[in-house]
């Protein structure tokens, strides 16, 4: 399963992220997990894929962590500005309209074992 939330200005379906903001990149993905998606748990100990994306007219390189999800609130620091939803890992380029998301997903989940994407 893969966790979605709603982007806060358009509210399209994305995976949780966040500028790093002087800390480190593993540091800064938990906490982007923890506010935008009230999730927590075991974080990858290096990142899973990467994508660039356009944002303010720069492009920035993105880093993906994996997160084991092991705790979930039921309310978090961002849940009136988003929505959360679970999906099914083959389903959840159906939801990402940005191509750069697509692809980034659809290479993570060539990267993984049939097991890791069962389990």
């Amino acid at each position: 399963m893969i966790c979605l939330i709603t982007s806060r200005k358009k509210q399209r379906w994305v995976f949780p992220k966040a500028y790093l903001e002087g800390l480190d990149p593993r540091d800064t993905a938990r906490r982007a997990a923890r506010e935008k998606a009230g999730l927590s748990g075991q974080l990858s100990p290096s990142p899973i894929g990467r994508y660039r994306r356009l944002k303010d007219g720069q492009i920035c390189e993105v880093s993906v962590y994996g997160l084991e999800v092991d705790q979930q609130a039921g309310e978090w620091s961002e849940t009136l500005f988003r929505y959360r939803k679970w999906v099914e890992a083959s389903k959840a380029a159906d939801f990402l309209v940005k191509p750069e998301l697509q692809d980034m997903l659809g290479r993570v989940l060539r990267a993984l074992s049939p097991r890791q994407l069962t389990a």
